[in-house]
C-alpha cells in the first residue's frame, strides 16, 4: 500500500487503495476539484463542499491517494476518454502502418514528433476526426516507443 491517513477506517482505506485514478475522479470528482481549488487559493479544509457523509480524515485520504496516483502517472478519466475517442476514429490501416514502424522509422517519417507541441496546430484543428486520430496516435505511439528506450 502507498499512502495511509491516520484515523481512517481500514475498510475505507482498503477500498480506496484498490481504486484507479479514473475511478477516484469519477466517484469523488467534486471533492477533488474543491480540494485542488482550495489548495491554489490557500484556503483550508471547508466542510461545506463535502455534501456527503465523509469525515475530514476520509477526504484527506481521498486527496492523498489522488495526488499519489497523479504523481505516479496513472491515466485520468479525461485521458481514458480521449484514448477511447482516438481509437474509435483511427483507421485500421493507419494503425497498422504506424505500429509497423520502429522509433527511428517513425521519427524519420514524422520528424515533428521530436519537437514540442507549441501553439495552435491549424492543420490538426481543421482535420476530420480520422485525421486527428491518426496524429494523436502518432504521438501516442511515439511516447510508447520512447518509454521502451534505455536512458543513458
Amino acid at each position: 500500500m502507498d499512502l495511509q491517513v491516520q484515523g481512517v477506517g481500514d475498510d475505507f482505506q482498503s477500498r480506496l487503495q484498490k481504486m484507479s485514478l479514473a475511478e477516484i475522479e469519477e466517484k469523488y470528482g467534486n471533492i477533488i476539484r474543491v480540494n485542488v481549488d482550495s489548495a491554489y487559493i490557500g484556503s483550508g479544509y471547508d466542510s461545506r463542499y463535502a455534501g456527503s457523509k465523509l469525515s475530514p480524515k476520509e477526504i484527506d485520504a481521498i486527496r492523498a491517494r489522488y495526488q499519489y496516483l497523479k504523481a505516479r502517472g496513472d491515466q485520468s478519466l479525461q485521458q481514458i476518454e480521449e484514448l477511447q475517442t482516438m481509437y474509435a476514429n483511427l483507421k485500421a490501416t493507419d494503425k497498422e502502418a504506424i505500429d509497423s514502424m520502429n522509433l527511428e522509422e517513425l521519427t524519420s517519417k514524422y520528424s515533428y514528433l521530436l519537437s514540442p507541441r507549441l501553439g495552435m496546430d491549424i492543420p490538426y484543428a481543421l482535420a476530420d476526426p480520422s485525421g486527428k486520430a491518426k496524429k494523436d496516435y502518432l504521438y501516442h505511439r511515439f511516447e510508447e516507443l520512447m518509454a521502451q528506450e534505455l536512458i543513458d
